[in-house]
C-alpha cells in the first residue's frame, strides 16, 4: 500500500474509533462535531461550560490522535526504500574510499554533539504522553498482515479500550511543573527512542563502508555520537533548579543508563551458550573468570552452576552482576568507571573472535559496547547555564571580604584569574544564600565527576556575558567552592 494511503487509511480509523467513543459515552452530538472537522463551517456556538469543556476536551484528542497519525507516517517515509539512482551505493562505499588518505582518520574524529534543551513551560503530561504511545503500539499490530481475525479483534478492541481512556485523562495539570518532572520526561525519549536508535546509526553507517562484512569484522565505525542536557542544568530564568535538583538529575541519568545497560549485558549473555569445547575462551578471558571466582565466590559459583562450560556466557553475567551493584552503590564489586565495563566487554568481543564465533562478537555485543561508549554511565552530558548577573553577585558578596580587593574587583579578570590559581583568603565566607546556591552547585559539579567521570559534567554557560571576566569568575568561584580538588570545567 502506498505511504500516502496507509496515512489516510489509518486517519480514518483513528477518527471511527473516536468517534465510537464519543457515542458511547452519549456524547452523540460532539462525535458529530468532530466527524465534521473536514469542513470550512465555523463551529456552531457553545453556551453551556460543561458542554464547552466536553466539546474542548473532545477536540484535544482528535488533534492528538491526529498529530500521531502524521508522525507514524513521517516514520514510515524515512524507511521507505529508497528510489534514488544511487542507493545501492552503499555497499561499494568503503572499498572507493577507503583508500583515500585520512578518510578512516576523519572518520575517527568525527563527534555528533546533540544538546537536549530545557522546556519548563511543556504543557503534555506524561500521562497524555504514555497513552498516545499505547494507542501507537496497537496501531503497529494491527498494520501486521500476518493477525488471524481473532488477533485482529483483539487489537481493535484494545484500541477502543485506549482512545476511551485517552479521551478520560484530564488533559491538564495539577499541579505546575517540576525540573524533576520534566527530566523524567526526558529519561522516556532516551528510554524509548535514543537508546535503541544510536546502535541502529552505528550499524547502518558500518554496512554503508563494508557492506555484507558487518557485523562480522571489528567495526571501522566509532561510537561518534554524544548527547548533552540543559534539562536539570539550566539555572537561566528557573529559579527552581537548584544544586540538590541537579544532583537528583544525575543519579536519574544514571539508573536509566545502567539499568539498559546491565539489561543489554544480560540479554546478550543469556545468548552466548556456545560451549567452551568448540568456543575455546581466550587467556585472557580465563585470566578474568579466574579473578572473578576468587573476588565473588558465591556469585560466581551460582553462575557457574546455571552455565557449565559457558565461559563466554559466564563473563558476561559477571558484568551484569557487577552493573547491578554498580546501581545499587556496592563498591565491592561496583565498576569504577565506563571504560572498566568496556575493557571487560572487549575482553569477551577478543575471545569470541579468536575463537571463530565472529558473528557473535561483532553483532549484538558491539552494540553493547557502541552503547557503552556513547552513555556511558551518566547517559548525557548534563550542562549547566547560569546568567552573568548571579556570578557577579556572588563574588561581590565574597570580595566584600578582602580589604585590598581592586575596585570592581567582580569585573576584574587578572584578579580573579590569581584567586583561581592561588585560592581564596581562608577568613571568607558566603554571606547570602543565592552564594551558597552558586558554590553548592560547583560543589555538586565536583562529586559527580567523582562519582560518574569527567564526561558527566563539564560545560558551564554563561548567560549574557559581556568580558572575559565573566568567564574567569566560574573559575573563580570554583576554587572557592572546591579548593585544590579537581573539578574539570568548559566555560563557555
Amino acid at each position: 500500500m502506498p505511504v500516502d494511503s496507509e496515512l489516510t487509511r489509518e486517519l480514518r480509523l483513528l477518527t471511527d474509533v473516536h468517534e465510537q467513543v464519543l457515542r458511547e459515552a452519549g456524547l452523540q452530538w460532539v462525535a458529530e462535531q468532530v466527524a465534521g472537522l473536514h469542513n470550512t463551517a465555523p463551529l456552531p456556538p457553545v453556551t453551556d461550560p460543561q458542554d464547552a469543556m466536553r466539546l474542548a476536551g473532545a477536540l484535544t484528542v482528535h488533534l492528538h490522535l491526529v498529530n500521531l497519525a502524521d508522525e507514524r507516517h513521517r516514520v514510515r517515509l524515512l524507511n521507505a526504500p529508497a528510489t534514488t539512482p544511487h542507493a545501492d551505493a552503499g555497499d561499494d562505499l568503503w572499498p572507493a574510499v577507503s583508500g583515500a588518505q585520512g578518510v578512516q582518520e576523519r572518520l575517527d574524529s568525527l563527534r555528533i554533539h546533540p544538546v537536549l534543551t530545557a522546556h519548563p513551560t511543556e504543557a503534555r503530561r506524561r500521562a497524555i504522553a504514555t497513552s498516545l504511545r499505547r494507542v501507537s503500539e496497537q496501531l503497529q499490530r494491527l498494520e501486521n498482515p500476518r493477525l488471524g481475525p481473532e488477533e485482529q479483534d483483539a487489537s481493535h478492541r484494545r484500541l477502543l479500550e485506549e482512545i476511551e481512556l485517552l479521551h478520560l485523562t484530564s488533559v491538564l495539570r495539577t499541579t505546575q511543573p517540576e525540573p524533576l518532572d520534566e527530566v523524567r520526561t526526558i529519561m522516556t525519549v532516551f528510554d524509548q527512542t535514543l537508546i535503541r536508535a544510536v546502535p541502529r546509526l552505528y550499524r547502518a553507517t558500518e554496512h554503508a563502508l563494508i557492506g555484507e562484512a558487518s557485523g562480522t569484522v571489528p567495526t571501522p565505525v566509532p561510537a561518534f555520537v554524544r548527547f548533552g542536557s540543559w534539562v536539570g542544568g539550566d539555572r537561566d530564568g528557573n529559579p527552581f533548579v537548584t544544586a540538590e535538583v541537579t544532583r537528583r538529575t544525575l543519579a536519574l541519568q544514571a539508573e536509566h543508563a545502567l539499568s539498559a545497560l546491565q539489561v543489554s549485558v544480560e540479554r546478550v549473555g543469556r545468548t552466548l551458550t556456545a560451549d567452551q569445547v568448540d568456543t575455546p575462551p581466550s587467556r585472557a578471558l580465563q585470566e578474568a573468570l579466574a579473578r572473578d571466582a576468587v573476588a565473588m565466590p558465591e556469585r560466581f559459583a551460582e553462575i557457574r552452576t546455571g552455565s557449565p562450560g559457558e565461559p563466554h556466557r559466564q563473563r558476561m553475567l559477571v558484568i551484569a552482576y557487577r552493573l547491578q551493584a554498580t546501581r545499587a552503590g556496592r563498591a565491592e564489586h561496583s565498576y569504577p568507571g565506563p571504560d572498566a565495563l568496556i575493557a571487560d566487554l572487549r575482553i569477551v568481543q577478543d575471545s569470541l573472535a579468536q575463537a571463530g564465533a565472529r558473528r557473535a562478537a561483532y553483532g549484538e555485543l558491539q552494540h553493547v559496547i557502541w552503547y557503552a561508549e556513547t552513555f556511558g554511565f551518566h547517559l548525557a552530558e548534563l550542562e549547566v547555564r547560569q546568567h552573568s548577573d548571579v556570578h557577579k553577585a556572588a563574588l561581590e558578596d565574597l570580595l566584600a571580604q578582602i580589604p585590598d580587593a581592586p575596585a570592581d574587583a567582580s569585573q576584574d579578570a587578572a584578579f580573579l584569574d590569581r584567586l583561581a590559581a592561588d585560592g581564596w583568603p581562608e577568613h571568607v565566607s558566603p554571606r547570602e544564600e543565592r552564594t551558597r546556591e552558586v558554590l553548592d552547585t560547583l560543589r555538586v559539579m565536583s562529586w559527580l565527576q567523582e562519582r560518574w567521570g569527567e564526561r558527566a559534567w563539564g560545560r558551564y554557560i554563561v548567560c549574557f556575558s559581556h568580558s572575559a571576566a565573566n568567564l574567569v569568575a566560574v573559575r573563580a568561584l570554583a576554587r572557592f567552592a572546591v579548593g585544590a580538588a579537581p573539578l574539570r570545567l568548559d566555560v563557555v
